[in-house]
C-alpha cells in the first residue's frame, strides 16, 4: 500500500503505525493537500480514508515519523512481515516436528526447509512493484506443504506432518 501511494506525483514519502491503520505523507512543495487527498483516498478506498491533519498535529505526526518512532517506511514493514513470517513457521515446524514425532536431526531439517522457503516466497513478492501481504498466507500454506513433501518420510508420517503443519 505505501509503495503505491509513493509513486503519487507529490507525495515525496510515505509511512505506516505497526497496526497499518494510520499514515503520514510527506508531500511536495507547492502540492495541493487537498488532491493529494483526495486521491489517496481513492487508492485506500474501500477499507480506508484519507483525513488531512494540520497545524501542530501534523508537525508532531511528521517528526515521529522522520524518526521512526513506531512509524515504518514500505521497505521496514515489508521485513517486519517476513520477520513475523519466520517466526511463526519456525514455531508451527517446531510444534508439527513434535505432532509428527520427528527426531532431532529431521526437526532439523524441517526448520531450514521452511526457513529457506520462506525466504523464497519473501524474496518473490518483494521484486513486485506491489506487495500481495492477502494471498502471503495461502503462499505460506503451500510453502508448508511443499516443505513436508521434501522431507522424504513415510507416507503415514509425512501425512500426520503436513496435516499439522497446515492446519490452523
Amino acid at each position: 500500500m505505501l509503495a503505491r501511494l509513493e509513486k503519487i506525483e507529490g507525495v515525496l514519502d510515505a509511512w505506516t503505525d505497526k497496526s497499518g491503520s494510520r499514515i503520514v505523507i510527506a508531500h511536495a512543495p507547492g502540492a495541493d493537500p487537498g488532491d493529494l487527498i483526495a486521491i489517496v483516498s481513492s487508492e485506500l478506498a474501500p477499507r480506508s480514508r484519507a483525513k488531512l491533519i494540520e497545524g501542530k498535529e501534523a508537525d508532531d505526526a511528521f517528526r515521529q515519523a522522520q524518526r521512526g518512532e513506531g512509524w515504518y517506511r514500505s521497505k521496514e514493514t515489508r521485513a517486519l512481515s517476513r520477520e513475523e513470517a519466520e517466526t511463526l513457521a519456525a514455531r508451527a515446524a517446531k510444534k508439527a516436528a513434535k505432532r509428527a514425532d520427528l527426531d532431532a536431526a529431521e526437526t532439523e531439517r524441517l526448520e531450514k526447509l521452511v526457513r529457506d522457503a520462506l525466504d523464497g516466497v519473501f524474496s518473490s513478492e518483494e521484486k513486485k512493484a506491489r506487495f500481495d501481504g492477502n494471498r502471503l498466507e495461502e503462499r505460506i500454506r503451500k510453502v508448508l506443504e511443499r516443505a513436508a513433501g521434501e522431507m522424504k518420510l513415510a507416507p503415514d508420517r509425512a501425512e500426520k506432518l503436513r496435516a499439522a503443519l497446515t492446519e490452523d
